[in-house]
């Protein structure tokens, strides 16, 4: 995981109660660049002093917790997997086109920057099938992201947890724009805030089932179309 570079070094005299500082020679390690996300890699530091190290200070841990993100934007036309083994920040807007397909795995944890949106086009789709005990989880890097537009091929939301869409600042909007063609099943919707929780364009494109929706806020009624989305099992609170 980590390979120490430089394990020792010596800042000079100093007195009792004093402070030294030395900003240039430091001790220094190199991380590999294969390592997992969010691993923490743990040194043991001491100090000491005198000639022959007579005075020797208790370890004290020092843990340096690794984020290994891989940055996504711009525009994709061939297929995207993203997995679980590494974390995700979609920096700036990402549009796939053509018959590009958007695959995540089960466990992985995607965050958005502000105001930027993940767009569908053509038959382009994306598959965020997760799992009872591994979600795919979404998130907002800082204050909110804007959320989905499908208006590619069918998609799929399955097992997700999707937190931090603030997508209330044009009338309209919802959490997947003003079209939509997916399916959403056992999925989590909480602390997002949007014109509409869906708003179908007067289509009949869309299911949501068995999925938890609470704590956000719409400005209008959470659905609409009402009677366009299938609504099976899904909790409208908030």
């Amino acid at each position: 995981k980590a390979t120490i570079i430089q394990d020792e070094i010596q800042i000079g005299s100093i007195s009792a109660y004093a402070t030294l500082q030395d900003l240039f020679d430091t001790l220094k390690i190199t991380i590999s660049e294969g390592v997992a996300n969010n691993v923490d890699i743990r040194f043991d530091v001491t100090a000491w002093s005198g000639p022959d190290q007579e005075y020797m200070s208790e370890p004290t841990e020092i843990v340096i917790n690794v984020k290994n993100s891989v940055l996504l934007y711009g525009t994709y036309n061939t297929d995207l997997e993203l997995t679980n083994n590494q974390e995700y920040l979609v920096s700036d807007n990402i549009i796939m086109y053509e018959d590009a397909t958007l695959t995540i795995e089960p466990g992985t944890v995607i965050r958005v920057s502000d105001d930027k949106r993940i767009t569908f086009l053509g038959n382009a789709t994306m598959i965020a099938e997760g799992t009872k005990d591994e979600n795919i989880t979404w998130l907002a890097e800082n204050l909110g992201w804007s959320g989905f537009a499908f208006g590619g091929g069918r998609s799929s939301i399955k097992y997700n947890m999707i937190t931090g869409i603030w997508a209330y600042n044009v009338s309209g909007q919802s959490l997947f724009g003003t079209s939509g063609n997916f399916d959403v099943e056992k999925s989590i919707f909480t602390a997002n805030r949007a014109y509409y929780f869906v708003n179908s364009g007067g289509a009949e494109n869309q299911t949501i089932k068995t999925s938890q929706i609470y704590d956000n806020w719409f400005d209008s009624a959470a659905f609409y179309p009402g009677t366009d989305t299938d609504q099976d099992s899904a909790n409208r609170e908030g």
